[in-house]
């Protein structure tokens, strides 16, 4: 009865995320559409920046306590509960005030200092954020993604309403920061409706104490993660200019897509797996369906981007984001040697392993940097692109200690959608020599042509399999 009921809000669960990630996904690609070609390059270096210094706060002030709550296979007390957001509360209040401060002492050395207003009003956007973090961990735990979704959902609708707006009032970057804000007071609204706990302010270090080091471990890899991803962009605008750092922030926010399946799945896949890791068999054959399934819609989104970057960078986004256009080349490949380990994490992550994923976060950053350092001076922003293909490569010792951990299968998981997508994009891209894409017409024609060419080699290639599959799903 148990297990059933775990199928049924895993397949529900699922079912509510993937109608927020369509969702958010057509909302966020309109949205963002319409700010590239209304907003500058150097509007997106610096909404950028203002993202990096939020992220990376928020992710200090969580210090992986929230994992805790999800994770944690007993019934969760009251004072525990309290006694984490307690904290998080706090040190992030703690932060916003030091960042208040610090705005402050520079507000007379900048050249325009009424910018300083954007960062302020960024520090009340980061500080709301804490009410958010326990209350979302809490309806993961308990598999609650329809209510998840809801709030998602109104989170990007607030933000791209008001940022869309003042853009074409002429704000610049401002119609971000404002939309920002925004999406944290909708955000704050409806935690207050949805809430499976009523907010409590409880302090018990006896409570926090032995928690602390899974905490810390995990936060360390997902703040690794983020110093490895953020750090050398802010770099790169110092060194290249906040144009540069525009240009990457656009060629990001569209290699993404792809890999956005997977920041899905992992909403899904830590609290799964933590709940059946005592069951090997289980485990195994979750793990590697869960692979095949993920990279076969990775790898389609990756070869509709691929095979047709130019024409939709000219047609959708103007030619102002042509410089962009190597760099975005190089970093959908990536998709592929990320998309395929993002179901590892997370099964090291549910086993209790959160030590190795931390030390892989760390080969990441000093391979990033490495190779960064050497090749962005001479390469610009292409040099990033190249960076962030060859730091990914460590994967492959990811895949090998995964199928020596979990006993699964690796290159009959993950070579089909490879192969697809490399004949699927040799073949439109020699089409599109002969073939001129100029209107949105032409070019909707052949993204419906790319998928299908896509869906049926993979299908030709491991068919038998993903059938296969799906009755597992339903059935097991």
């Amino acid at each position: 009865m148990e297990e059933a009921n775990l199928r049924e809000k895993v397949l529900t669960g699922t079912g509510f995320l993937v109608f927020r990630q369509i969702l958010i996904n057509i909302l966020n690609f309109l949205g963002n559409l319409i700010l590239a070609r209304i907003l500058m390059p150097e509007d997106f270096g610096i909404y950028a920046l203002i993202m990096f210094m939020i992220t990376f706060f928020v992710l200090v002030g969580d210090s992986g306590l929230g994992a805790i709550i999800i994770r944690r296979p007993k019934k969760l007390s009251d004072n525990l509960i309290a006694t984490i957001f307690t904290f998080q509360q706090l040190f992030m209040l703690f932060i916003s005030v030091i960042l208040f401060i610090i705005t402050i002492f520079l507000e007379p050395q900048l050249k325009k200092p009424e910018t300083i207003w954007v960062f302020r009003i960024s520090i009340i956007s980061f500080f709301l954020l804490s009410f958010r973090i326990v209350q979302v961990q809490i309806l993961e735990r308990n598999l609650l993604f329809g209510k998840i979704a809801l709030l998602e959902i109104m989170e990007v609708l607030a933000f791209q309403a008001t940022a869309v707006t003042l853009a074409f009032s002429g704000f610049g970057v401002w119609a971000m920061v404002i939309g920002l804000l925004a999406k944290n007071i909708v955000m704050l609204i409806i935690i207050i409706f949805i809430s499976e706990w009523k907010i409590k302010y409880k302090f018990y270090f006896r409570l926090l104490k032995p928690i602390l080091p899974f905490g810390l471990s995990f936060q360390g890899s997902h703040f690794l993660n983020f110093i490895k991803d953020s750090t050398v962009p802010v770099w790169i605008s110092s060194v290249l200019g906040v144009k540069s750092l525009g240009y990457l922030t656009w060629a990001n926010s569209l290699a993404i897509y792809p890999i956005l399946l997977s920041n899905l799945l992992s909403r899904i896949l830590f609290p799964f797996f933590s709940k059946i890791q005592n069951n090997k068999e289980k485990f195994k054959n979750s793990l590697e369906i869960i692979t095949r399934i993920n990279l076969l819609i990775i790898m389609a989104i990756a070869s509709l981007l691929f095979a047709l970057a130019k024409p939709i960078t000219i047609i959708l986004y103007t030619e102002k984001w042509l410089p962009a256009l190597p760099l975005l080349y190089l970093l959908i490949l990536v998709n592929f040697l990320l998309g395929a380990i993002i179901p590892f994490i997370n099964a090291f992550n549910a086993v209790g392993k959160a030590i190795y994923t931390f030390k892989l976060s760390i080969a990441w950053i000093v391979g990033f940097w490495i190779f960064s350092l050497v090749l962005v001076p001479r390469y610009n922003i292409t040099g990033y692109g190249i960076a962030v293909l060859l730091t990914y490569l460590i994967n492959i010792k990811c895949m090998y200690d995964t199928k020596k951990e979990f006993n699964i299968k690796i290159l009959k998981n993950i070579l089909p959608s490879f192969v697809s997508f490399v004949f699927t994009t040799s073949i439109i891209l020699l089409i599109n020599k002969v073939i001129k894409i100029d209107n949105i017409l032409w070019l909707i024609v052949f993204l419906i042509i790319t998928l299908g060419l896509y869906l049926g080699i993979n299908f030709l290639i491991n068919g038998k399999q993903y059938i296969s599959d799906i009755k597992f799903i339903i059935k097991k």
